[in-house]
């Protein structure tokens, strides 16, 4: 009588392979795309943030203008010299948002020649940051905490508190001398934001920049955020204050 072999279940190696391969698959694409949500939704909060932070800035940029328009002339800010009322305004504006430490503490020809106290208080009192090792705080955590000082400190602010500022308030580093870190500007992969008052090499832009997910700005310099490198750059999140 002739028997029959039954095929023994289960799946033979090639089906194991194959079986894998396409899990493999799966989750690879899956990855995919709840990094992209994950960034796509950092991205937007990070919009929002700055948008705020930008839209008090523009606020108070007005309101110190204004008052800078019909005050009496300090000519302590230009070093002592008299200038023309439009430069005076410059200048009233120039030392409330500050681009970076050195405009506080050794301000160049062009730079208004006081600061604020307000500001070499706070920096003092917040960060330890001096005259004597403001030097050494790298560049980007300078505009970032400048940023925030502006807006929590700086005259005619809008009153934003660390609350208020909420995701937008992080750790900066400080760098070796005072091996520490401080409150800054950031964004949501919390890094520092670039803050200018000359985007495109133009007085009175005000502007913030994230370097986004690629943690790199491809820009020429802090100032006028130029682009140099549009690789870098194409990751960036821009909010200017119009």
């Amino acid at each position: 009588m002739r028997t029959t072999k039954r095929r023994r279940g289960g799946f033979t190696l090639i089906e194991l392979l194959v079986v894998i391969a396409i899990i493999a698959v799966m989750m690879a694409l899956t990855t995919a795309a709840v990094i992209r949500f994950r960034d796509t939704a950092v991205r937007s909060s990070t919009s929002t943030s700055l948008t705020k932070v930008s839209s008090a800035m523009r606020t108070q940029w007005t309101a110190v203008r204004e008052q800078a328009e019909k005050e009496t002339m300090d000519t302590k800010i230009s070093g002592g010299a008299s200038v023309p009322r439009a430069q005076y305004v410059a200048l009233r504006q120039a030392q409330v948002f500050p681009m970076a430490l050195q405009e506080i503490f050794a301000p160049g020809a062009g730079d208004p020649q006081v600061p604020l106290s307000a500001y070499v208080t706070f920096l003092k009192n917040e960060y330890g940051i001096t005259a004597l090792n403001y030097s050494t705080v790298p560049a980007e955590s300078q505009r970032a905490i400048c940023a925030l000082m502006i807006v929590q400190v700086g005259s005619k602010n809008s009153a934003l508190s660390a609350d208020d500022l909420g995701p937008a308030v992080g750790q900066v580093p400080l760098g070796a001398t005072l091996n520490r870190s401080g409150q800054g500007l950031v964004d949501g992969w919390r890094r520092p934001v670039l803050f200018t008052r000359q985007y495109n090499n133009t007085f009175a832009s005000i502007a913030l920049l994230s370097a986004g997910r690629d943690a790199q700005f491809g820009v020429a310099d802090y100032a006028s955020f130029t682009i140099n490198n549009p690789t870098q750059a194409s990751d960036n999140v821009l909010v200017t204050a119009q």
